[in-house]
């Protein structure tokens, strides 16, 4: 398959395909959805990206800002405080990142 392959190095080439940005995006999506490094990184890695890649790309994400968003959401939800960081660990969110935000409950 030689055209394939000259086909996806011309899009290359031309920036049509384009990793990093695409990663960029993704993660900016998946924050915007309340989802936490290590979730986010799981879904990275079961769409085959390899871990190095994943490693670097999550130095990209905002988990405070992003924690924020799920906080909001769970508490909209009516849950108490328990719960709600249940919800957190679930969403790849690390015990640090919970503790700074569920203090302030």
């Amino acid at each position: 398959m030689p055209e394939i392959k000259e086909i996806t190095d011309e899009f290359l080439k031309k920036g049509y395909i384009n990793d990093e940005e695409w990663l960029k995006d993704f993660i900016k999506s998946e924050e915007r959805k309340g989802k936490g490094p290590k979730a986010i990184g799981a879904k990275l890695y079961s769409k085959g990206f390899p871990r190095e890649t994943i490693e670097s790309a999550l130095l990209m994400t905002e988990p405070q800002e992003a924690i924020q968003t799920a906080l909001k959401k769970e508490l909209k939800k009516g849950k108490d405080k328990p719960k709600i960081i249940g919800a957190l660990v679930r969403k790849g969110y690390s015990w640090d990142d919970i503790n700074l935000i569920t203090d302030m409950l």
